[in-house]
């Protein structure tokens, strides 16, 4: 065989066994994905019940969770992103078996319900977190509080807005 052949033969055994690795690299994504995600919820979730049945955030608490908000926020941003690529990807003008098909795909193999899901659970720790900012603020800083409220606000608000803009762009484009 020629230089060639070779190169091209080795690079073919190199993909093939790649192609072997990719399905566990994935799910190792979305393993880390889906800790993350779920860790940020609980890690919140026990502060916001301690913060709740003392009435106190202790600076450490506050220091250990301060700089979720915007990995919160690209998180969300991805999940988001992935739903709405998912729901793009469908071609209504399709015939009914590979619409059916791609739903099938789109539930199991790209998880559009786990997505869903997570984004649920990702947005519940925004305000969560949200609800942690503002009480920090009114302990430590109470004169940017009305600020912090109305930015949280506005961010939570937002947030809304875009799901419902996802939740109606799937519905018109699944239900054709």
């Amino acid at each position: 065989p020629s230089i060639m052949q070779t190169a091209i033969s080795e690079v073919s055994d190199g993909i093939r066994r790649i192609e072997g690795e990719v399905d566990k690299i994935l799910h190792l994504a979305q393993a880390a994905q889906v800790g993350d995600v779920v860790g940020h919820h609980s890690a919140l979730a026990a502060i916001i019940k301690v913060h709740k049945e003392t009435g106190a955030l202790p600076t450490t608490d506050w220091e250990s969770v301060a700089s979720l908000g915007p990995q919160l926020q690209v998180g969300i941003e991805r999940l988001r992103d992935h739903a709405k690529r998912t729901v793009n990807s469908f071609d209504a003008d399709k015939p009914v078996q590979e619409r059916a098909a791609y739903l099938t795909r789109a539930v199991k193999d790209e998880r559009l319900g786990e997505t869903l899901q997570l984004l649920v659970i990702a947005e519940r720790s925004l305000y969560l977190w949200q609800t942690l900012r503002i009480a920090r603020v009114r302990a430590v800083e109470p004169e940017h509080l009305d600020a912090v409220v109305a930015s949280a606000r506005e961010m939570l608000a937002e947030h809304v807005e875009r799901d419902g803009d996802l939740l109606r762009h799937a519905r018109l484009e699944l239900s054709n």
